[in-house]
């Protein structure tokens, strides 16, 4: 990609040219498989030393399939709910990309589901606009989901999420934020009509 003079009266985002690069791997054997991503962020001609040479491995994770059980570590997308508590994920065409980095452990029976997942934020560290490198943030999160499915078109679920942002915003606090919500997911409740319902 180049950039010219976009003519904004600004020195430090135009007339430069920048190569990026996402190469990904899955590999799997049996009841393992495996992630990893490879980017890199090439400037040439670049305006100001915001502009950062980056090459790196990202998304590597690893997951492990026990019967009802999966076991997973590195980084993994994790939404609760709809998303309305918590949207770690990839959206290409809005240049979002957030991952989970931690470790999560889920089962998923007939009737029933929960899963219990750790880490902090993972995102891309090209901010997609202005192409300034982003540093990784040193939140920490843990959160817990359980599902029911009494019957087969029906499912009921919660969620709880704690959350510590790196980043204080009073140095004599530490601040700390909880979440808890509820969800009911009828898709067919009559022939014409589904429903989901989020609190």
């Amino acid at each position: 990609e180049m950039r010219i003079d976009n003519e904004n009266g600004a020195n430090n985002d135009g007339n430069y040219g920048v190569i990026q690069e996402r190469l990904s791997v899955n590999a799997g054997v049996g009841d393992v498989s495996t992630w990893a991503r490879l980017d890199a962020d090439i400037f040439l001609n670049k305006p100001t030393d915001q502009f950062e040479q980056n090459l790196r491995a990202e998304r590597l994770g690893v997951a492990w399939r026990l019967g009802n059980f999966t076991l997973q570590g590195g980084d993994f997308f994790q939404q609760l709910g709809r998303g309305i508590a918590l949207n770690l994920r990839k959206l290409t065409g809005a240049g979002v990309d957030v991952s989970l980095q931690g470790a999560k452990v889920a089962y998923l029976g007939d009737t029933h589901g929960f899963s219990i997942f750790g880490g902090r934020p993972n995102p891309a560290n090209i901010d997609p606009v202005n192409q300034r490198f982003v540093e990784d943030p040193q939140d920490a999160m843990a959160g817990a989901t359980y599902e029911v499915r009494p019957f087969a078109s029906t499912r009921f679920g919660a969620y709880a999420l704690g959350l510590i942002p790196g980043e204080r915003l009073v140095d004599d606090f530490a601040d700390f934020t909880t979440t808890g919500g509820a969800w009911t997911d009828l898709p067919s409740l009559l022939s014409w009509l589904t429903l989901y319902a989020e609190l």
